[in-house]
């Protein structure tokens, strides 16, 4: 029967519970608040390791070392020990110890007459023989130990190579969340950027319009100067037809009316002179 040796501890290797009937409440020493450090001379700083190394065959043998913090005058104590317990159960102990006490008996009986207690013989010798047992049992307890012990290793060591994969897989993840912050902000550039670019398509749209409409303005004008320029043409040579045809007679009259302006002058001259 794997069995420990009647104590409670938590991950952090304190002991929690001593529970009665059992080695480490027999011995004495081990209470509530002692801080398991060592087991059969090996240092303990994990809690799987200790349970392993604790529990055992029963009637097997473990020695575990504790320390304890004691507040004294002189400030604060720390004080270590060590004690060798059986690994069983209240019963199992309850049973060990009475034959013991019928081991001590038998060797050293009680000045009488007669047999020497034959019922606690044979107790001793069925205690004996269990005892034997015990000591096999024993022995291929500690190759399977070994074997959980072993198997506990691989364990650590798949668990530190799980950490190490973890941590890298949080760097990964740290930098991908990095990169995807840079590229939201690259993004975000890039929206104000299009919008920009929108906001100046549509400015570059009205411009085309106003250049359209100053377009066709400027083609309307065009026509009409064009037809003007024709009108002018028009006039231009009209005027020189007037001039041609116009101008002689013009002249000829003048000459008329100048001729006849000189005429109408002698004559008033000469009824002048016929007045006076």
């Amino acid at each position: 029967e794997i069995v420990g040796v009647g104590i409670v501890i938590d991950s952090n290797l304190v002991v929690k519970k001593v529970l009665a009937g059992c080695a480490a409440h027999l011995c004495g020493h081990v209470e509530v608040g002692d801080v398991l450090v060592s087991i059969d001379g090996q240092s303990m700083h994990e809690y799987f390791h200790a349970i392993c190394l604790i529990i055992g065959l029963q009637g097997s043998y473990a020695t575990l070392g504790f320390e304890r913090y004691q507040d004294t005058p002189d400030g604060r104590m720390r004080r270590s020990y060590e004690a060798r317990l059986m690994r069983g159960g209240s019963d199992f102990l309850e049973l060990v110890i009475r034959a013991m006490s019928l081991e001590r008996e038998v060797l050293n009986p009680p000045n009488q007459t007669g047999p020497l207690y034959p019922e606690l013989l044979e107790q001793l010798v069925g205690t004996i023989n269990r005892s034997y047992s015990l000591e096999e049992d024993l022995e291929q307890s500690n190759e399977e130990k070994l074997m959980v012990l072993q198997r506990l290793d691989e364990a650590k060591r798949f668990s530190d190579t799980l950490h190490s994969s973890l941590i890298s897989a949080n760097v990964a993840l740290s930098n991908l969340r990095l990169r995807e912050e840079s590229l939201s902000s690259e993004l975000m550039d890039a929206n104000s950027e299009l919008q920009s670019l929108r906001k100046e398509v549509q400015d570059l749209q009205m411009v085309r319009t106003e250049v359209k409409k100053l377009q066709d303005q400027l083609s309307s004008q065009t026509l009409k100067f064009e037809a003007q320029s024709t009108e002018m043409t028009t006039l231009k040579l009209k005027l020189s037809d007037l001039e041609q045809n116009t101008v002689p007679s013009l002249r000829q009259l003048t000459q008329t009316l100048q001729t006849q302006l000189q005429e109408a002058n002698q004559k008033l001259e000469k009824k002048k002179k016929s007045c006076w």
